[in-house]
This record gives structure tokens, sequence and C-alpha cells, in this order.
């Protein structure tokens, strides 16, 4: 299976057909297999994934299909622009200065106000989002306050910035920001940090039973991926504990 090929044909689904159409057809059986793929290649990238893709299936499952159906600029945003940009940073960005950037973009033009607020929504909604708890921020209503203001400012200057078409995915998000908090947060506790252990049990079974099979035909390139597979299942299983 290539991994971007079939997020590729999920989001032709949800651009092309009625939510209640993609619900009736094999929809969630692919998209629930490309979860499964995800956890069968952890430490590692599924096979012909990029990262950029790889959120991909999280995003459409909580906020797709148990969500509201939202249209495709919505998961686009989430998935790319939010979990693939943040999550191949280091540290988690820094957002603590709404008002001094609003003070500080009050004479630029529309096209950099409309970037640097934004940046700030998308700040806002990553941290919201997947580091409720952060103690060192001013906390999750601040951010989600800040957040929607921001996406909404920024929608409001789409059009004269060109870019009305990303305008109209910010203004569904700003306009109803705790619920994507709420659905970024659900992604979070659901997959991001490692799903549920009756699952990583399974998966760490079938990865001993794996490298067994590796060792016993004597593919060692194959037996050292294993083994790393079989210490991470085997760390998740423990910190479950």
């Amino acid at each position: 299976m290539r991994f971007d090929v079939e997020v590729d044909r999920l989001r032709a689904d949800i651009a092309d057909r009625p939510f209640s159409e993609n619900m009736q057809s094999d929809f969630v059986e692919r998209l629930n297999c490309l979860i499964d793929v995800f956890y069968n290649s952890v430490p590692e990238l599924p096979e012909g994934a990029s990262l950029d893709n790889v959120f991909y299936p999280f995003v459409i499952r909580k906020v797709y299909v148990e969500g509201s159906g939202d249209d495709l600029g919505v998961v686009d945003y989430l998935s790319g622009r939010i979990l693939a940009r943040f999550s191949s940073q280091e540290r988690v960005p820094c957002a603590d200065y709404f008002f001094e950037e609003l003070s500080a973009v009050s004479e630029c033009p529309p096209r950099v106000k409309f970037e640097r607020m934004r940046s700030l929504g998308d700040k806002f909604l990553f941290i919201a989002g997947l580091f409720p708890d952060n103690r060192k921020g001013p906390g999750v209503n601040y951010y989600a306050t800040c957040g929607s203001m921001a996406f909404r400012m920024a929608a409001d200057l789409a059009e004269l910035s060109a870019k009305e078409e990303v305008g109209r995915t910010l203004e569904v998000i700003g306009s109803t920001f705790d619920y994507y908090v709420d659905r970024l947060q659900d992604i979070a506790r659901s997959y991001l940090s490692g799903p549920d252990k009756k699952v990583i049990c399974s998966l760490y079974a079938d990865a001993q039973i794996d490298l067994y099979e590796a060792r016993k035909r004597g593919d060692d390139l194959r037996a050292r991926e294993l083994e790393k597979k079989v210490d991470y299942f085997q760390a998740m299983v423990l910190r479950g504990n």
C-alpha cells in the first residue's frame, strides 16, 4: 500500500462526494486500514508516507467521520498546516504575545497583517489542541480566545490579500475555535499519545512473532528492524502500566 496515494484517494472522496455517500461506501474501511498501517510501521513512518500526509487519517477520523463532516479545506488545514508543520519543530512554538503583535501590525499592509495574524492563530490552535496542560503559558482559555480572534481577523483580511479560499477556512475554524481545539485534543489523546493498551499489546505480540521468524530464517537486516519495533512497543506497554 502506498500511504500517500491512499490519503489522496480519501481526500478526493471528501472533495467530490457527499458525507452520507462516503459513510455508506468503503471510505471508513480504507481509513481504518491506513491507521493500522501507521501503527504497524512505528517507530518509522509508513512506506510511501510523507510527513505532510501522515496525520491525515487521524484528522479525517476525528474531524470528518466523527465530527461534523467538515469540508476538505478544514481537513487539509489541520493536517498539513497545523499538525505536520509544527510537529516537525523541536520546540513548542511561543505564542504569548497576541496583543503586542496586534499593536505591531496595525500599520502594516493587509497582506503582511494577514500572514502574521494567521501565523499567530496557527500557533494558538496547535498549543491549545496538543498542549492544553502546558503550565508555562497563560492557559488554554487565553489561547482559544486569542486564536479565535487572530483567525477571524485573518479571514477578514483574506480578500485584500488574494487569499479568499484559505480565508473561508480560517473563518470556519475561527468562528468555532473551541470545537477544533477539542478535536485536536481528541486526536492527541487517541493517537498521538499512543493507542489503546489492547492494541499496543497485540502489536507487541505480532512484532515478537515476526522477530522470531526473521531470526529463524537468518534475515539479520529484518531482525534488526523488528528489534527496534519490539523495543518501542515494549516501552509503550511498560509506560501504560
